[in-house]
């Protein structure tokens, strides 16, 4: 078995390589690459890692704060969207400041200093690290999308993330985002529901402060033109329709 941990930057010339050799080797050779890229390629398997469950995720943020409350814990991986390594993170953070002082702090974890884990790769001891190597790997338009959608406060749909990028490439660019792992996708109740996990949001303004500070207008017409939609919505009587626009709102009200 070939392992190659970390292929964000070369995946997608990688994955013809490696398609090559499976053929050549005819089910003789496996190799397991690990990016958060998805391969451009059909001829493969391909198990995409969703953020851990409360549960794992207060579990591993426990282990690595060496203990503390477990309903903090259970805050803590629900402001991280269970994300592995910012709960790693957190946890370094939190064996010196304690759980509940770090509550209050993770709109900093970004900033926060190398955690000192001997056994991790430099790369994954600071969260900023991490996400400045798949930041590089996107294309300009991508970085430019991504930073739109930093608006975005809580979840939201296709029209919507279109709307805010506002580029005749707007789905497209939508779609390799999710691609590459900076946007997270889920079934809600009609339609897919997208968000983008906090720190990531705050590294993607601040990394193209330009485009993000453009979009906020965008962003400000879709947020009054959907709460008018809702209005609309309930004025009509059509009580549900309401209220399933104002929980898709919720965070961007």
């Amino acid at each position: 078995m070939l392992v190659l941990d970390g292929a964000d930057a070369v995946i997608d010339a990688l994955a013809g390589d490696l398609v090559a050799l499976a053929r050549h080797a005819a089910g003789r050779a496996t190799a397991l690459v690990t990016s958060s890229r998805r391969p451009a390629t059909t001829a493969d398997a391909t198990l995409v890692l969703g953020g851990l469950s409360p549960e794992d995720g207060a579990a591993l943020f426990l282990r690595a704060a060496g203990g503390g409350d477990e309903r903090a814990a259970r805050d803590v991986v629900t402001a991280l969207d269970g994300h592995p390594l910012a709960l790693l993170l957190a946890g370094a953070q939190a064996s010196a400041l304690g759980v509940a002082a770090l509550v209050a702090r993770l709109p900093s974890l970004l900033d926060a200093a190398e955690a000192p884990l001997v056994d991790v790769h430099a790369r994954h001891r600071s969260l900023r690290a991490a996400l400045g190597l798949s930041w590089e790997a996107l294309s300009p338009a991508e970085q430019r999308a991504l930073a739109a959608l930093a608006t975005f406060a809580g979840a939201f749909d296709a029209a919507a993330a279109e709307a805010v990028i506002a580029s005749p490439d707007a789905l497209d660019l939508l779609a390799r985002l999710v691609r590459a792992s900076w946007i997270g996708a889920t079934e809600g109740g009609d339609a897919r529901r997208l968000r983008i996990p906090a720190f990531a949001r705050h590294f993607a303004a601040e990394a193209a402060p330009g485009a993000h500070a453009a979009a906020v207008p965008r962003y400000r017409r879709w947020v009054a033109a959907a709460a008018e939609a809702a209005w609309r919505g309930a004025a009509e009587g059509d009580v549900l329709r309401w209220c399933d626009a104002v929980a898709a709102l919720e965070h961007d009200l």
